[in-house]
C-alpha cells in the first residue's frame, strides 16, 4: 500500500490533516469530492483537484502492478475544477498590468499661468 505522502503536494503536515479528517488512504482521497477535501485545513479547490488527480494516478499505477484490487471510482465530473484555470486567469491579469504600465504615459504637465497661481496681475 502506498502512503498518502507519495501524492504530489502532500507532506507530513498535510497528511496529518487529511488523516484527521478521514482521508487515511489513496483510495479515500481518490474517491473524495473536491468539496469534501476543501473541508481539510489548507486545501482549496485547485489543490484538492490536483491531489485527487494524483491519488487516482497513483492508484492506477498500484493497480497495474497488482490487478487483484478494484479500480478506483473517479470523482463526479460536476465537482472537477481545472487546476490551470486560476493560473491562466492570473497570468492574463499580470500580462494586462504589464501592458497598461508600458503604455501608461505621464500626461503633459500644465504650465502655471498667473491665473492658476492665484496671483493677480498688476495693471
Amino acid at each position: 500500500m502506498t502512503a498518502i505522502t507519495s501524492i504530489k503536494g502532500v507532506g507530513p503536515s498535510s497528511a496529518m490533516h487529511l488523516k484527521a479528517n478521514g482521508f487515511a488512504s489513496l483510495k479515500d482521497i481518490a474517491e473524495a469530492s473536491i468539496e469534501k477535501l476543501q473541508s481539510v485545513p489548507g486545501f482549496g479547490a485547485v489543490r484538492a483537484a490536483l491531489i485527487i488527480e494524483d491519488a487516482m494516478r497513483l492508484l492506477k499505477e498500484q493497480n497495474a502492478v497488482s490487478p487483484s484490487s478494484p479500480s478506483p471510482t473517479p470523482a463526479p465530473a460536476s465537482t472537477s475544477v481545472s487546476p490551470s484555470a486560476p493560473v491562466e486567469k492570473k497570468k492574463k491579469k499580470e500580462k494586462k498590468k504589464k501592458k497598461d504600465k508600458k503604455n501608461k504615459t505621464q500626461p503633459p504637465k500644465k504650465k502655471k499661468t498667473e491665473k492658476d497661481s492665484g496671483k493677480k496681475k498688476k495693471k
